[in-house]
């Protein structure tokens, strides 16, 4: 009998301690539930806040800040125009500083045979094939009248500055319509003045024939009508050319002391 009763109350008391750690097992669990429930309601809360601020500070964006930010931005634009502006000048000046008009008048040797070769090869290369110029407006003599020289230099700068970037329309429009018709206008004053037998025509240097060039192909064209080709006006620019270039190395030799007057008697 004893044996019985001590195996009943060995099973009892083991079936007891097995409901105690499930009741513990459940209630823990019931407390990391509870936990996380709140935690995550902390989150909501939390994000509802972040919302909430979020929504104030789009509204502060858009009522306050977006007009200023525009007027900024706007103020940066104008800024920037203005510097694109300035830059645009510099740049213009700079270009002025690289096409000065020349002055003749006190080239050295050394800058006239420079300024010869410059000035032949853009009447060579741009002022006739390009504007049609004909040995009528362009006589072949040209390189032997000097102050026929002087206007044709100063419009290849004035053409050379009408097409520099930054060269507002206007300017190299008014190199078309005003200065080459002038200055063409001024080359046939030059060149043509004089009596009917010594004024220049092609071919000729008041009244005299200069020496001859190579044949210049064009059929069909009267002398007066053909273009100012270089090969017209060649002889005539060897000519010129040397002759300036020894008036200048003498000029260069000669002292100041020179000009003085002798004292009055």
């Amino acid at each position: 009998m004893s044996n019985d009763g001590d195996q009943d109350t060995g099973d009892g008391w083991g079936h007891e301690t097995e409901q105690e750690l499930r009741d513990e097992a459940d209630a823990a669990a019931v407390r990391r539930h509870r936990l996380l429930r709140e935690r995550v309601d902390a989150v909501d809360r939390d994000l509802a806040e972040l919302r909430a601020a979020h929504a104030d500070l789009a509204s502060t964006v858009s009522e306050r800040l977006a007009p200023e930010l525009e007027a900024l931005g706007a103020a940066v634009t104008a800024e920037l125009e203005q510097l694109r502006g300035a830059v645009t000048e510099m740049l213009a000046e700079h270009a002025k500083a690289e096409n000065p008009p020349v002055d003749w008048a006190k080239l050295s040797v050394e800058d006239a045979t420079q300024q010869w070769a410059t000035l032949a090869r853009w009447v060579g290369e741009v002022l006739v094939p390009v504007y049609g110029i004909t040995r009528n407006e362009l006589p072949d003599c040209w390189p032997l009248h000097f102050t026929a020289v002087v206007e044709l230099s100063w419009l290849r700068s004035a053409h050379v500055q009408s097409y520099l970037p930054g060269t507002h329309p206007h300017i190299t429009a008014e190199w078309h319509t005003r200065w080459r018709p002038a200055v063409l206008a001024r080359l046939a004053e030059i060149i043509a003045s004089g009596a009917a037998e010594e004024r220049c025509e092609p071919g000729k240097h008041q009244g005299r024939a200069l020496p001859a060039g190579p044949a210049a192909a064009q059929p069909g064209s009267t002398p007066r009508k053909m273009l100012a080709l270089p090969q017209h006006w060649w002889s005539a620019y060897q000519i010129g050319f040397h002759d300036d270039l020894a008036r200048r190395a003498r000029r260069q030799e000669t002292p100041t002391e020179a000009w003085l007057p002798a004292p009055l008697s």
